[in-house]
């Protein structure tokens, strides 16, 4: 498992390494995405905080309090640690594979298209909704992200 912070960290450096806009809400989707796929690929969690339903998709709250000061501009700084270290994963492994499938798919869509992917007919983000009957707090099922992610990375 990793941290959800040591995952948006990586995002964060790779988008700014590529000239890519990364905003809070594609970060978001993002993580999500990325969860979502070594989920389906693994069959294991890749940390263990779990996702909420919110009106624009899935969230993590940590991430969510940890970058919320960039608003929807541009996030241009990873986040550090106490000690003012950036906090990154080594770059190999199942968290990297998992990671450059999701960039090579998904890293040049905006925020917005993201969550148009992750509201789809019978996605998690929309079977939690619908079970709970409300678009803040209720958790997205492991499950259902499994099935996410194997739809969104079938090739």
């Amino acid at each position: 498992m990793v941290s959800p912070i040591y995952a948006a960290n990586n995002l964060i450096i790779r988008a700014k390494d590529t000239g890519t806009p990364m905003s809070h809400l594609k970060l978001q989707k993002m993580i999500y995405m990325l969860y979502a796929r070594f989920l389906a690929k693994y069959e294991s969690s890749l940390f263990s905080n779990r996702f909420v339903a919110w009106q624009y998709g899935p969230v993590l709250t940590e991430i969510y309090d940890a970058f919320k000061k960039y608003g929807s501009s541009n996030i241009e700084d990873p986040r550090k640690n106490v000690d003012g270290r950036i906090m990154i994963v080594a770059e190999e492994g199942q968290f990297k594979g998992c990671f450059d499938d999701l960039w090579a798919k998904y890293g040049g869509y905006s925020g917005s298209a993201l969550v148009k992917i992750t509201h789809e007919e019978g996605s998690a983000w929309r079977k939690a909704v619908l079970r709970d009957n409300k678009l803040y707090g209720g958790f997205l099922e492991d499950g259902h992200i499994r099935e996410d992610g194997n739809r969104w990375f079938r090739n």
